[in-house]
């Protein structure tokens, strides 16, 4: 179970401005709300040109904390794989394979924790952001049946429900999860041929084509994953991982 990893307080960091990121989102829509609600329009007006800046510089810093955190997390990944040191200060327990001597071998069976846990907490995100789109839906739906377009709060709040925080998140965790389902499907046949055949040249192709398509899906989803659900799952996880473990090694 994970004790230790140099990337933690830069994703800590990371979400700490993404949570800052949310609840200013939230005060302006309220604030918006508001001012609509007493036609105070050019109050609106300047609200509207602030939180576009201050909400461009919360997203920016929180991307650049997440992107130091993932070249740290690469490089620490290495460092644990073939024994290098990219890191100065290497995790501690973050991985769980050190029973496997390290090269190519490891490699792979770090990837397929990784992802075995990113897919893991990923379903758990994508379960509760579903919870809060039927929710979202079922408001929508209630405030339709008094004259939707009449209502002075419908449009902010049929923009809430279209942004980030709702379908467009779950589609994007939707196609996360998925996507991650599909590359540990792909190492588990890359490990069931090793049992065949000890030579693993004949599968470096396929174990480093899946690592690049995880790092390029990392980047390009740029999802952060929840931080509570993997302190809540971390030692099912583990556990689980390390019966998991026993088939392909």
């Amino acid at each position: 179970m994970a004790r230790y990893a140099p990337h933690t307080n830069y994703f800590k960091k990371s979400e700490t401005y993404s949570k800052a990121y949310s609840v200013t989102y939230f005060f302006i829509l309220i604030f918006s709300l508001i001012a609509t609600f007493f036609d105070f329009h050019t109050l609106q007006d300047y609200l509207g040109v602030v939180s576009i800046i201050v909400l461009a510089v919360l997203e920016w810093i929180s991307n650049d904390y997440k992107t130091g955190a993932e070249s740290l997390r690469r490089r620490d990944f290495m460092d644990n794989s073939f024994g290098t040191n990219f890191v100065h200060d290497s995790s501690d327990e973050y991985y769980d394979n050190d029973e496997v001597k390290t090269g190519i071998k490891k490699t792979m069976i770090n990837l397929m924790e990784n992802i075995y846990f990113s897919k893991n907490i990923s379903e758990e995100m994508y379960r509760k952001k579903l919870a809060k789109n039927i929710i979202a839906i079922f408001i929508i739906t209630s405030v339709s049946t008094y004259g939707f377009f009449n209502n002075l709060i419908a449009i902010p709040m049929l923009q809430i429900f279209l942004s980030r925080y709702f379908i467009l998140d779950l589609i994007n965790i939707y196609r996360f999860k998925n996507k991650l389902d599909a590359s540990f499907n792909s190492l588990k046949t890359v490990s069931s041929n090793l049992k065949r055949n000890t030579q693993l040249n004949r599968h470096e192709v396929q174990f480093l084509n899946t690592l690049i398509e995880y790092e390029v899906l990392i980047t390009d989803s740029n999802i952060k994953l929840d931080s509570k659900i993997f302190n809540q799952l971390n030692a099912e996880l583990t556990n689980s991982w390390n019966e998991t473990k026993k088939k392909y090694i």
